[in-house]
């Protein structure tokens, strides 16, 4: 395997997939950020986002008349933080990791099963001027210019210094693809792995500190206190079950109110 192509597991039906050539943008913002005006952006998105969507597209139907395969999709450790300087990139890396944790409860009855791969830093050519590139507009405001060049100055150092090494990380995803039992997530690297824990611990704290002000916006309905939430059911949305029936008392009812339109996470 390698990254950038596909490639086999221990069995068949694996199947790894990164991006389908192109480069990787690493983006400064700089206050006039328009997308019509950004083809870098558009190619970093068309790569990264919906390569992934055509690729997965394609080996779907054979893994489902086989009722078997797996499916690797490397994000990255920017696809559970961010970083500065990278926000199109770490964006387009999110999006994946929404798309691939959907996907996974989507095929899971096929006995397909999906993995988000998340790296750190690898050394490969990543960091290198044929793979990633900054905005092709220069930035005004001196502040953003001075920033922009520290991080570039800093991808140089550590350029082909990194600590990952992408052998040992095709030979992990072979053991995955062996596996019984497949993690959703695999942080690849130290780096990642620490990375992604401080995040959550950040992510916990926060939802902690505001939670009073998280669950106030509960309304009193009675039906949600019945039923429970939405985000608590795994797959797909119940239709029969929880929206059918208040969809069909407020077409009886014929009630302004009650036609307000049922969405997840809010029923009457």
């Amino acid at each position: 395997m390698r990254p950038g192509g596909s490639g086999g597991g221990s069995r068949p039906g694996a199947f790894l997939h990164d991006r389908c050539g192109g480069e990787q943008h690493r983006l400064w913002p700089d206050g006039r950020f328009r997308g019509d005006r950004c083809p870098g952006h558009r190619t970093t998105v068309r790569t990264n986002l919906f390569g992934t969507f055509h690729v997965t597209r394609a080996v779907l139907p054979a893994m489902r008349r086989q009722r078997a395969g797996c499916i690797f999709n490397l994000s990255s450790v920017g696809g559970m933080l961010g970083f500065a300087g990278a926000s199109v990139y770490c964006a387009t890396k999110f999006a994946l990791e929404g798309f691939s944790e959907s996907l996974a409860l989507e095929v899971a009855d096929f006995g397909i099963r999906v993995t988000i791969v998340e790296p750190g830093f690898f050394r490969t050519d990543f960091l290198d001027g044929s793979s990633g590139r900054y905005g092709n507009r220069p930035v005004d405001d001196a502040d953003y210019a001075s920033r922009s060049a520290q991080w570039r100055d800093t991808y140089e150092v550590h350029n082909h210094r990194q600590a990952g090494d992408p052998a040992k990380l095709g030979l992990a995803l072979v053991r995955l693809a062996g596996e019984a039992n497949l993690p959703l997530r695999y942080a690849a690297g130290a780096d990642a792995l620490q990375s992604i824990l401080d995040k959550l611990e950040q992510v916990r704290g926060e939802m902690e500190q505001w939670s009073e002000l998280s669950r106030s916006t509960d309304g009193p309905f009675r039906s949600c206190r019945r039923r429970g939430s939405l985000l608590r059911r795994p797959g797909r949305i119940p239709w029969d079950e929880v929206i059918r029936p208040p969809v069909e008392r407020a077409l009886l009812a014929n009630s302004p109110a009650e036609l307000a339109p049922t969405r997840p996470g809010h029923c009457r």
